[in-house]
């Protein structure tokens, strides 16, 4: 026998519809902040939810008389003052005449949370959560950087992206000592503090270091990095009278007119051409490392190719694990591709130092012995060259090859280094769509820095 099926009860009418003008009961209250009635508030439904839930667009009279410290939430928050949800019960049909609009007897802020970045960031300025963030300026960086200077546990291990031009350098791991107090901080890269890597010493800004999370600083710097990017609620700027005039004045269309590259600054052109020429000589270089190699050793190939291949892959592990969280998929490939390509670079001639030991060896050895002509480079050029010692290392290695075989050395040395800067070429362009890339569709994407040492 077919089971019957029940009867379902017809479902109430909805009470309101789009475009029915109502009011708020009175002793309705703002869910995220009770102490914020919102008793009186006149609107129009700009849309009903199956639920019965009602999106109310509020009159224009209702906004006017808005107590400052909601509209102040909502652009803390995030969110639009304009609009808000009420179930059905909440309201009642709109009879018209003046407003009643309840006024809050006492302003309670929220509590400030521990597990909240702003909150966090707010108790460094002594501040309510009822207050914009001060925006970074002489005087809260200051402030900052006294907060942090009490607070740090330091020395501690960081990882650094050392820019020239208009390119990240390789990532070395150093030794954060100590917030710098001669510069101390300025407005355009924020708080400063001093690394060591190896002899080297350098000031460097605190924010473009990368701390692991197991780091117990780590969540002080993130706080920091964030607020300084304006990542956070920050104060608004002064708006302008004139600059709706200007706006107006301005023609959409003589932008599509107009070449992109006209937008660029000087120092950003040239400072693009100079980095391209770096990266050009870099992989001649390396190809004139590996040529002299390959040409006299019978295990460098194999030797170059698993050192390719391993350390690639370390580095582009690292990287994808040491990738901000607040960078989009696409600058996140970035940073992967670019770790994985010198990573390739350098296992290559990693490998060709561990079948060239002996020659690499005494290289390291004559490096260490003019240690104290400060020869070191100080900064690695363009993700690319190498720390000193292991420029040392190629000599050495190149200098073993022509000791071997010098014709087949000089041979190798001519063509690696062609071979190198033919391989340099697609792979410098390919970097530098993929940054325009990665620019154009990343919102929170940190400008790259013209070095102007």
């Amino acid at each position: 026998m077919p089971k019957q099926r029940k009867n379902r009860r017809p479902k109430a009418p909805a009470r309101f519809h789009i475009g029915d003008r109502v009011r708020v009961r009175h002793g309705i209250l703002d869910e995220e902040h009770p102490d914020m009635p919102l008793g009186g508030w006149a609107g129009t439904i700009a849309r009903v939810d199956r639920g019965g839930a009602c999106l109310v667009q509020w009159s224009p009279k209702t906004l006017a008389s808005i107590h400052p410290i909601h509209k102040k939430r909502c652009a803390i928050d995030g969110t639009e003052f304009e609009v808000y949800w009420l179930g059905e019960s909440d309201l009642e049909p709109d009879p018209g005449g003046p407003l009643d609009i309840e006024q809050p007897a006492q302003i309670t802020p929220r509590p400030l949370s521990t597990n909240n970045l702003e909150d966090r960031v707010r108790m460094v300025f002594g501040l309510t959560s009822d207050d914009f963030l001060p925006r970074a300026d002489e005087d809260s960086l200051e402030t900052y950087y006294d907060y942090l200077a009490s607070r740090l546990s330091l020395p501690m291990e960081a990882k650094y992206w050392q820019d020239v031009d208009v390119f990240p350098s390789f990532l070395h791991t150093v030794q954060v000592v100590a917030l710098d107090r001669e510069i101390g901080w300025d407005d355009s890269d924020g708080i400063f503090c001093k690394i060591r890597a190896g002899e080297t010493e350098e000031v460097v800004p605190l924010g473009d270091l990368k701390i692991r999370r197991s780091n117990p600083n780590y969540r002080l710097i993130d706080d920091y990095s964030e607020w300084f990017i304006g990542n956070l609620a920050q104060e608004p700027d002064d708006e302008d009278p004139h600059d709706e005039d200007l706006d107006d004045d301005f023609d959409d269309e003589d932008l599509d007119d107009e070449d992109e590259e006209d937008h660029l600054p000087e120092a950003a052109k040239i400072g693009l051409a100079v980095g391209l020429l770096q990266l050009f000589g870099f992989f001649a270089a390396v190809g004139a490392v590996l040529g002299p190699a390959l040409a006299t050793m019978t295990w460098a190939r194999w030797a170059a190719g698993i050192g390719a291949a391993v350390v690639g892959l370390i580095m582009a592990t690292d990287a994808a694990k040491d990738t901000r969280k607040e960078f989009s998929r696409g600058m996140q490939f970035f940073e992967i591709a670019v770790a994985l390509a010198f990573g390739l670079v350098y296992g290559a001639l990693c490998g060709a130092m561990a079948v060239a030991f002996i020659g690499a060896g005494l290289g390291l050895v004559a490096w260490r012995l003019l240690g104290r002509l400060h020869l070191n480079i100080r900064r690695p050029v363009i993700l690319a060259l190498p720390p000193s010692a292991t420029i040392a290392a190629a000599c050495g290695v190149v200098a073993e090859a022509f000791y071997l075989n010098p014709q087949a050395a000089a041979s190798g040395l001519r063509h690696g280094a062609l071979i190198g800067l033919g391989c340099g070429v697609p792979l410098c362009l390919a970097l530098v769509a993929l940054m325009g890339l990665v620019a154009k569709t990343t919102p929170k994407l940190r400008s790259w820095r013209v070095n102007s040492d």
